[in-house]
C-alpha cells in the first residue's frame, strides 16, 4: 500500500483503506504528543532531551 500525499507518508491517508480491509479502527486520547515531521524537529528534540537528562 503505498498512500502518499505530497510524496510524504501520513497516518491519516491509511485509514480509510485499512477499514476497507476490513481492519477494526479505534480512536484514542493521547496526553501527550511530539511531532518529528521534519529531521529538524527531531534534532530540535534530542538537543531538549539531552539538556533535561543531563540537568539532574
Amino acid at each position: 500500500m503505498n498512500c502518499r500525499t505530497n510524496n510524504e507518508f501520513y497516518i491519516d491517508n491509511m485509514i480509510e483503506p485499512l477499514v476497507n480491509m476490513g481492519y477494526n479502527i479505534k480512536i484514542f486520547n493521547v496526553t501527550n504528543y511530539l511531532c518529528w515531521g521534519t529531521p529538524n524537529d527531531y534534532k530540535i528534540y534530542n538537543y531538549w532531551l539531552e539538556y533535561f537528562t543531563n540537568k539532574k
